[in-house]
Formats: structure tokens, C-alpha cells, sequence
């Protein structure tokens, strides 16, 4: 399998990650793993590098988890990231009612007590968690001040992008990112079922506008960082992926048959133990 000495994971929050994961877990089923799992921002990455854990994860040859842009230069040996971006309208939109419907989020009291709405949660400065997060990230910038990102940071996750990332993709195409990094990085069919989907939320298309240029408006860098990953994904897909219309259509007839034999599987009937009786 066609892998760099180290693919780190840069896993951002609401982006279909969680999906992702399982499929590199069974991909790199022999391969060891590492579960970052100590913040974001290049605070919390030079913390991480002193602490003795550190260690397994400069032995690993799969990072995965929620860090910014930077983990890199505190492994030894090269390394390449991937990741996925989300349109902003809909990151937002996925993570305001995930917030309300997960107690143990640390808004979800706040949220509920007052009954907020998504506009609401947007114009009381709850959204900080929201804000231009994917530019910070990609930009390596520190993304536990919560500052905004500058032009000159956008131009940074650019060129990180650009530089760093073997493979990159959105949520909205999923399906076109795997056959994108199947390619890069000679996987086998990355058949999947949708992990951590946030039930019982509305589509973009029936948020009110006005909600939903607010979103737009509080995520300028977002907007404009997803947009250049959307034609990043093409020109990667025209590089690497020769005949991918018809490989794209392949891997959705097999990925629908996969998810009938999963349904299956779930709901058939388990035979009984056998047991003996003393």
C-alpha cells in the first residue's frame, strides 16, 4: 500500500471525520496507531511533544485526531496529512444541533435553558467554536485563543495545503475525496457507513437566509478556504484519478451493496449459544 512514513489525520470537528477514521482503521489494519486527543493549537502540540505519550505517536505510522496544522515538526521522519473540509453553512448548522442534543457539551445547558435559536446561537457569540475554525486549523494558527484569522493566515492554509496535504476533500464529496486518496494512497475499496450523523436536523436549504448569511458572514475565510478545496479536489481528481466518472459510479454501486449487507447483518436474527447442562 502506497502510504507516506507517517499520514496524519488532521481531523476537523463536524466534517465527517468520524466516518473517515473507521475507514483508515480498516485500510491500515497492520499498521500502528495513534489517537491525538490533547486540543488544538500549537499550544497544546509543543505540551504533547514533552509529555512520555509522545513517544507512541513519533512510533506510529497513522495519527489521527483533533489538531491543528503542525504536529509534524514534533515527529521524527517525514509526514503528510490529509483532511476534509465542510461547507460552512452546514458545519454550523451540524454543530449548533449537536450542542443541543449532547448534555455533556459544555454549551448545551445554555442552549437549551434559553431556548436559543441557531440565529440566536450565532448573534450571542456562541459560535466561537465555528468561526473561521478550519482556516485556523489548516493555518496552524492558535486555535485555542479563538483569535480571527488574517488574509495572510487564509493564504497560509493555503500554501499548507498545498505543500503538506498528499490528499484533501469536503464532506459534501465524500465519496469523490476516497476515490481521490484510494488513488494516492493505494487503498482497496473504502466501502463505509455513515459514523456520528446528527439526527433530526434541517437541511442548509431550510434554514432562513438571513441565518444563513450570518453564518456566511461570521466565516469569511471559511468560505472563501472551502471554495479554493473545492477546485483543489478537481485538479487532484484530474491528476490522479483517470476515468474517474465511471470509478466513482463503480464505487457507489458497491458502496450501496455494502450498506444493504450491513443493514442485514444488523437485523438479522443472532443464532442461539449453544450450551450444555451440567
Amino acid at each position: 500500500m502506497t502510504t507516506p512514513d507517517r499520514l496524519l489525520f488532521l481531523h476537523i470537528p463536524k466534517s465527517g471525520g468520524t466516518t473517515l477514521s473507521k475507514i483508515l482503521t480498516r485500510q491500515y489494519a497492520d499498521r500502528h496507531f495513534y489517537f491525538y486527543k490533547y486540543g488544538w493549537g500549537k499550544r497544546s502540540l509543543a505540551e504533547f511533544s514533552q509529555l512520555d505519550e509522545a513517544d507512541e505517536a513519533r512510533e506510529s505510522k497513522i495519527v489521527r485526531g483533533h489538531f491543528c496544522f503542525g504536529l509534524h515538526q514534533y515527529l521524527p521522519g517525514p509526514s503528510r496529512y490529509i483532511t476534509m473540509l465542510r461547507d460552512p453553512v452546514d458545519r454550523a448548522i451540524s454543530h449548533f444541533y449537536y450542542v443541543a442534543r449532547s448534555p455533556d457539551h459544555p454549551q448545551h445547558r445554555q442552549v437549551v435553558e434559553q431556548r436559543l435559536t441557531l440565529h440566536q446561537f450565532l448573534q450571542d457569540g456562541m459560535a466561537k467554536e465555528i468561526q473561521n475554525f478550519q482556516t485556523l486549523a489548516i493555518a496552524g494558527i492558535n486555535v485555542q485563543d479563538m483569535n480571527q484569522p488574517t488574509a495572510a493566515d487564509l493564504q497560509q492554509a493555503i500554501a499548507n495545503l498545498r505543500q503538506h496535504f498528499v490528499a484533501v476533500g469536503t464532506t459534501e464529496r465524500f465519496d469523490d475525496t476516497l476515490i481521490l486518496m484510494q488513488a494516492i494512497l493505494g487503498w482497496s475499496a473504502p466501502v463505509y457507513v455513515k459514523q456520528n450523523v446528527t439526527l433530526d436536523r434541517p437541511a442548509a436549504s431550510d434554514i432562513p437566509q438571513e441565518t444563513q448569511q450570518l453564518i456566511r458572514d461570521l466565516n469569511p475565510y471559511d468560505v472563501e478556504l472551502y471554495d479554493y478545496v473545492d477546485h483543489l479536489l478537481d485538479e487532484l481528481i484530474a491528476k490522479h484519478v483517470p476515468g474517474f466518472r465511471l470509478k466513482l459510479w463503480s464505487f457507489q454501486r458497491q458502496n450501496t451493496l455494502y450498506n444493504l449487507s450491513q443493514r442485514w447483518r444488523r437485523s438479522a436474527p443472532s443464532s442461539p449459544s449453544s450450551s450444555s447442562s451440567r
